[in-house]
């Protein structure tokens, strides 16, 4: 298999408003089945006029389940 290739067409990616850490909402990444070949991103990109001149620190929650290989990168 080739894991070091992006195939973003085998991977689902949507909102979850039941599982959540706080807010409303979660994103989710998904494999469409089991045979999902190499790996797809989730992005989230944000409006940055509000931050300029400030330092930021981003962090994020991650759940994942039947993963092989790496759940985050960053």
């Amino acid at each position: 298999m080739d894991y070091d290739k992006d195939t973003p067409s085998d991977y689902e990616t949507g909102l979850d408003n039941r599982i959540v850490h706080s807010g409303t909402n979660s994103a989710y990444l998904k494999s469409k089945d089991k045979k999902a070949r190499g790996f797809a991103t989730l992005i989230q990109q944000i409006k940055s006029d509000r931050y300029r001149r400030e330092r930021l620190q981003f962090s994020a929650f991650v759940k994942s389940e039947d993963v092989k290989g790496s759940a985050v990168y960053g």
